[in-house]
């Protein structure tokens, strides 16, 4: 477990934080939101799809390092760019995914996750993709009910 919260939430929160340090805002922003979906996500994705070492007894524990730490962390990175260096949104959103499946790739790979009811790394693109896709609609959705100058 102590990899899990070392690669899961140390590495990116401190990676992250430090990119985003001028931008506490989107942070504030919009890490609630990537917590909130990648909980739902991986809350849905234990009890049906996948597993991730060490497993307890309540399945999603091993994953809250990264349900804290480096899925949102993902979810601000993308917002950032977007916003800040002008990166076309649905080819950021397609980009994140694909970073995030190329890392459970490697952990599958490893042995530290494993897949069961049909699950594939096809699927797990597909996981990331929906909630980098609605971070950024979120964020749209956000900046024009507050009128909100963009904050990164």
């Amino acid at each position: 477990m102590l990899l899990n919260v070392i690669l899961g939430f140390v590495i990116p929160v401190v990676i992250g934080c430090w990119i985003l340090r001028k931008s506490l805002k989107l942070l504030l922003i919009f890490f609630p939101f990537g917590v909130a979906t990648s909980t739902v996500f991986n809350n849905i994705g234990f009890n049906y799809f996948w597993r991730l070492e060490p497993e307890f007894t309540n399945r999603s524990f091993s994953a809250l390092p990264f349900d804290l730490g480096l899925f949102p962390m993902a979810g601000c990175l993308m917002i950032y760019y977007v916003n800040r260096h002008r990166a076309h949104p649905w080819l950021a959103a397609i980009v994140s995914a694909l970073i995030l499946t190329i890392v459970e790739w490697i952990s599958k790979e490893n042995g530290k996750v494993s897949y069961f009811n049909g699950w594939n790394i096809i699927w797990s693109y597909v996981s990331y993709l929906v909630p980098m896709v609605m971070a950024y609609l979120y964020s749209l959705i956000f900046f024009k009910v507050f009128k909100a100058r963009n904050p990164s």
